[in-house]
């Protein structure tokens, strides 16, 4: 008889364990949700014929500067593959948390392991871009200097936004805001807006040269 009695107390305290988890769980993430939009990906509008007409993509190409731009456009075109990878992996982890399926911290731990991606990348590019000398063989050329260019500020776009999720300090040193709906306007300004700006103008030229 105590053993039963017992067994059944267990039980109750048990499920009510269980049941002040669950309210606890949804308190949190129903806490750091933002309203529901349009999910991530239909957001991504990053058709380059959009900007295909561009005075600085049509520019004429000085001859002997078509090989260095050809070989930057190919490395562009790998490192911008690279990014998007990344930045759609990003989407994903946004996308459960803007519906609810994880929560703020599950959300930023995940992006915070996309970060160390973005950092060693960047790195790489980095490296690359001081060593073949780009900036000063190509700074007459103006689809370097307006559009090649933007793989370089679309990585560094992506990085400080990476920054400021994981530091809450952008790259002049202000602390950013990034909980709960103030995350969400700086995803859509820098990932989606910012990122997708650059990736099309980037694009438009790339095709142009090669």
């Amino acid at each position: 008889m105590k053993k039963t009695l017992r067994l059944t107390l267990l039980a109750v305290f048990l499920i009510g364990a269980l049941i002040l988890a669950g309210c606890g769980g949804a308190s949190d993430n129903e806490a750091d949700t933002p309203d529901k939009g349009q999910p991530t990906e239909q957001q991504r509008d990053l058709d380059p014929n959009e900007v295909a007409d561009d005075a600085d993509v049509d520019e004429v190409i000085d001859e002997a500067n078509k090989t260095t731009l050809e070989e930057l456009a190919e490395l562009e075109k790998e490192w911008r593959d690279q990014l998007h990878n990344i930045v759609i992996s990003a989407d994903d982890t946004v996308d459960q948390w803007i519906n609810g399926q994880v929560t703020y911290n599950k959300m930023i731990m995940e992006l915070y392991e996309l970060k160390a991606e973005v950092d060693q990348l960047f790195e790489q590019c980095q490296a690359v871009l001081e060593e073949k000398d780009f900036a000063n063989k190509l700074k007459d050329e103006p689809i370097y200097t307006n559009r090649l260019v933007l793989g370089q500020k679309n990585r560094e776009n992506v990085k400080e936004f990476f920054q400021i999720t994981y530091d809450g300090i952008d790259s002049e040193g202000s602390a950013v805001d990034v909980s709960g709906d103030s995350f969400n306007e700086l995803y859509n300004e820098k990932l989606i807006n910012q990122y997708n700006n650059n990736y099309r103008y980037l694009t438009a030229a790339i095709n142009s040269i090669q």
